[in-house]
């Protein structure tokens, strides 16, 4: 017997549902905050003493709206990979990617004055107790801002990287959510079900199940295999493009960064993998 499951995930405890008035004010929330944020950034000054309070205060706001944007971000991620079809949703992914090019530019004026401010006067502001929670994304901030483009190119790479970068991911994430595969159980049982249910499988305690998951989910991707690869070639392009404008020497450099590496740790530790 062969049926057709999509996936059907409790989403309430986002939102009551998507487009409700909840889900809404939440959503506009973040948008007018951010405005808010960034018309305020100019005006903070340089990161020293007597700026410490303002500067405390909007690092406090900016980290709150980044939070409420990353929830929205993962209430988003899920309906979209339940539903690729769900025109509402891929609106507000495409609204999302737009938001975030403009949380990067309030980012690049951070780094900015990170990597401005004296050191002393940094580590003085990260010893404030409100500023705790951030500390450590403020140092990376700093160490990131020294890989950096002009501030006004920083800018334009976010707005263009919307239509750009961005637009691949998002394709990337469309064409895997309208994907389906066939699901043979080993009872004799056929589903057909979205790609995004093979990985919940592939935990399955039944040892077959997971491999039959397995293998027909990779066949169900191999129709898909030239658009995305000509996604993801276009997307590591970019960051290519990118990292040799910011004098950034090697394409590992900022996931050594991020996670606080060097390259012959990271090498030692796939050699140990």
């Amino acid at each position: 017997m062969s049926t057709t499951q999509a996936a059907d995930w409790d989403m309430s405890s986002y939102f009551a549902a998507h487009g409700d008035a909840d889900y809404v004010a939440f959503r506009d929330g973040i948008a007018t905050e951010l405005a808010d944020l960034r018309r305020a950034l100019p005006g903070l000054g340089t990161i020293e003493m007597a700026s410490f309070e303002r500067w405390e205060d909007w690092l406090v706001r900016f980290e709150t709206m980044a939070a409420r944007n990353r929830h929205l971000g993962s209430y988003l991620g899920c309906m979209a990979a339940a539903d690729a079809r769900d025109a509402a949703v891929q609106a507000d992914v495409a609204w999302q990617a737009a938001l975030r090019a403009d949380i990067e530019k309030a980012l690049v004026g951070l780094r900015t004055a990170l990597r401005d401010a004296d050191e002393g006067a940094v580590q003085q502001l990260l010893e404030r107790e409100r500023l705790a929670p951030v500390a450590f994304f403020l140092r990376l901030a700093r160490e990131r801002a020294l890989f950096s483009m002009a501030a006004a190119e920083e800018g334009l790479a976010a707005d263009i990287g919307v239509d750009g970068i961005g637009a691949w991911g998002r394709l990337y994430d469309q064409l895997s959510g309208y994907l389906e595969f066939t699901m043979e159980y080993p009872d004799g049982r056929t589903e057909t079900l979205p790609v995004s249910r093979a990985r919940s499988l592939m935990g399955d305690a039944d040892g077959e199940v997971r491999e039959r998951a397995f293998r027909a989910a990779n066949a169900a991707w191999e129709s898909r295999a030239e658009s995305c690869a000509a996604a993801l070639n276009a997307i590591a392009g970019t960051r290519l493009t990118l990292y040799e404008r910011r004098g950034i020497a090697h394409f590992l450099d900022p996931a050594c960064l991020d996670n606080h590496l060097t390259r012959r740790t990271l090498s030692t530790m796939i050699d140990v993998a």
